[in-house]
C-alpha cells in the first residue's frame, strides 16, 4: 500500500489533501479573492453611474422637474394661486402645468414656458393660437423665438448649472 505524505503549509500546519495550503490559509485566500472581486464590481458600477449621471437622458428630467416647479411658483397672486397664461383660470400651483410654445429646444427658457391649466396645456394641445397672441402682447418676437428654437441644444454643463441654480 502506498502512503502519501501530507505537505506542510507556509504557516507550518498540515496542508489539505492534494493542496499546498492549510484550511485557514485557504479561507484567507478565498476571502481576499472575494474582496478583490467586489472592489472591481464596485469600481465598474461607479464608472457606469458616473457615465449615466453625465448624460442628457438622466439630467433633462431632473432639470425639467425643477424648472416646471420654478415656473408654476414664480407668478403667484396674493392668495397663492397661479394664473393660466392662455385662458386666465386660477388654481393652486400643484394643479397647474408648465406649458411650452416650442417644445424640446427651448424647454428651459422663461420666454417660451409659462403656467397653463391642464385643459389648455393637455386637452387643447397648448392652446397655441392664444399662446402666440399673449407672447406678442408681452413683446416677444415669434420669429426670434422660432430661430432660437431651431438653433438651441442644451449641453450637460448647462443642465448641471440649471439644476444647481434651481435646487437652491
Amino acid at each position: 500500500m502506498l502512503i502519501l505524505k501530507r505537505k506542510i503549509c507556509k504557516c507550518g500546519k498540515k496542508a489539505l489533501p492534494n493542496r499546498r495550503v492549510c484550511y485557514f490559509c485557504d479561507l484567507a485566500i478565498k476571502k481576499a479573492n472575494r474582496e478583490a472581486s467586489q472592489a472591481r464590481q464596485k469600481a465598474r458600477k461607479q464608472a457606469k453611474d458616473e457615465k449615466l449621471h453625465n448624460s442628457l437622458a438622466y439630467l433633462k428630467p431632473i432639470a425639467w422637474k425643477l424648472f416646471s416647479r420654478h415656473i408654476r411658483y414664480s407668478n403667484l397672486d396674493s392668495y397663492g394661486r397661479a394664473k393660466c397664461y392662455t385662458c386666465g383660470f386660477t388654481d393652486i400651483p400643484q394643479n397647474m402645468q408648465a406649458g411650452h410654445f416650442h417644445h424640446d429646444r427651448l424647454d428651459f427658457s422663461e420666454k417660451n414656458v409659462h403656467v397653463q391649466c391642464v385643459r389648455c396645456n393637455k386637452w387643447l394641445s397648448g392652446n397655441l393660437g392664444v399662446y402666440a397672441e399673449r407672447l406678442v402682447e408681452d413683446g416677444v418676437d415669434l420669429k426670434v423665438l422660432r430661430r432660437d428654437a431651431e438653433s438651441k441644444v442644451y449641453t450637460v454643463t448647462e443642465l448641471k448649472e440649471l439644476i444647481a441654480t434651481l435646487s437652491k
